[in-house]
């Protein structure tokens, strides 16, 4: 294995990461933090990003970490948390660290709704999709949300504190991985003024109506053993049924005896009827069990022969 690792290395295969120095500028999180808080007003069940993205920065917690956090682990008189197995070369599982917290991420734990056992009941993968399409729509070149985490730790040192209680608010256990993160600016906190302290620090009384998770009802719905046990009624109109059944008739009798031309065009009618009702349905809140599909790939197969001739 020694003798493997050292070819790889030398053929380039297997290397140390590179250190990053990219810290978001003021004027680059002022345009996320407007863009998550318009999208947060105008759909309130949506992942509160301005307030997570603050919280990363205040409590230097990563991405994984913050979906993980409990209120269970909270204690707000020590101002600390339990990170629960946090990330660790030599060990994860069961590493479970207590952690500071600077005042600003208390202020914005104590602000989120108990409507969960998590303090942030997101998940790791809808934050990250999150933030990488708002870099993409604010053309915000090279920033990862892992980056928050280098700005949180350099904004530590930058307003004073030591090895010690930087590592406290961190996790880290030694000044050779904390200092990965360590990209001093400036002298003296740049989000003293910051004027989003003031938005992601106060209650919000819409958040307690947000449903970051599906509702148990829609996820059991799309299961075939809740179906089998008749939980759930499906609601499909008649007429539909019968518009189905005549379509289906009518389009293999063209297929068999009519031209071409003719079977293609009503083959794509039934096609679009089908999705229409689907989308329909889907809007109302019911799934429509398809039992034509053998229909549907006989017309997708015939319009893709005729196409070709």
């Amino acid at each position: 294995m020694r003798d493997a690792l050292m070819v790889a290395k030398k053929l380039g295969l297997t290397q140390k990461s590179r250190h990053r120095d990219r810290r978001p500028t003021l004027d680059e999180l002022d345009r996320l933090m407007t863009h998550f808080l318009e999208r947060s007003t105008r759909r309130p069940s949506s992942v509160p990003m301005h307030r997570v993205m603050a919280f990363a920065i205040f409590s230097t917690r990563r991405q994984e970490e913050i979906t993980r956090i409990k209120w269970a682990n909270l204690d707000q008189d020590g101002k600390r948390i339990l990170v629960r197995d946090m990330k660790n070369p030599g060990e994860k599982i069961g590493n479970d660290v207590w952690c500071d917290l600077p005042d600003p991420a208390l202020a914005i734990i104590e602000a989120m709704p108990k409507n969960s056992d998590r303090i942030f009941p997101y998940s790791s993968d809808a934050i990250s999709a999150s933030f990488t399409r708002a870099n993409q729509f604010l053309d915000i070149k090279d920033l990862r949300f892992h980056d928050l985490r280098h700005e949180g730790v350099s904004r530590l040192f930058e307003i004073g504190y030591n090895v010690a209680h930087a590592a406290a608010v961190s996790g880290h256990r030694s000044w050779v991985s904390l200092k990965r993160y360590t990209h001093l600016r400036q002298t003296g906190d740049k989000y003293e003024s910051w004027s989003w302290t003031t938005e992601v620090t106060a209650h919000d009384p819409k958040q307690r109506k947000r449903r970051p998770v599906r509702r148990p009802a829609i996820a059991a719905i799309r299961t075939k053993s809740a179906r089998k046990r008749g939980k759930y009624s499906f609601k499909i109109d008649p007429h539909i049924i019968v518009l189905n059944i005549l379509l289906s008739f009518y389009t293999w009798r063209l297929l068999v005896h009519s031209s071409p031309l003719t079977a293609v065009d009503l083959c794509d009618l039934r096609l679009k009827k089908l999705q229409r009702i689907e989308r329909l349905h889907h809007r109302s809140g019911h799934r429509l069990v398809r039992k034509h599909s053998w229909l549907r790939g006989l017309a997708t197969h015939a319009s893709c022969g005729w196409s070709k001739a």
